[in-house]
């Protein structure tokens, strides 16, 4: 048995060009592939960016508006709520009681309401006359009221 070695390098540069023709096939649809899958993220991606923007832009300026023009100074009378005298004068008495405190604990009164601590609602005035003697004033919910200590 002889073998015709022009067949068999034949048969072998088939397969070997077979190979290569599946090789390059396979590289161009995982190319292809690849392309498409990127193609889809950022298509995806771009479109949850752009709705998030959508959201969030209109917010910001709102939020932006808002501080700069001094809105909630100008809307805090219409969100307020309604204080009758007597809860104003028990807010002024627990802020008397702690300037007493202050001064029972240093010895002196406090030079502002900061170093008691601020109350949180409604706006106080506090004078120190003389070292002995201050003037406290609350406006809230349309009620003035005012203790002078002497």
């Amino acid at each position: 048995m002889s073998i015709d070695r022009s067949s068999s390098a034949r048969s072998r540069l088939l397969v070997e060009q077979a190979i290569e023709d599946a090789m390059e096939d396979l590289a161009q649809r995982n190319e292809a592939r690849a392309r498409r899958e990127s193609v889809h993220i950022a298509s995806t991606r771009d479109r949850w960016v752009r709705i998030g923007l959508v959201l969030a832009l209109p917010v910001l300026v709102m939020v932006t508006v808002w501080n700069v023009t001094g809105a909630p100074a100008i809307a805090a009378p219409l969100f307020a709520r309604g204080a009758s005298r007597p809860d104003v004068e028990a807010a002024l008495r627990v802020v008397v009681e702690d300037i007493d405190a202050f001064e029972a604990d240093y010895g002196e009164l406090p030079v502002n309401l900061a170093e008691i601590g601020l109350p949180v609602e409604g706006e106080w005035r506090y004078t120190r006359l003389t070292q002995d003697r201050y003037r406290l004033v609350v406006s809230f919910g349309g009620q003035v009221v005012s203790f002078e200590r002497r």
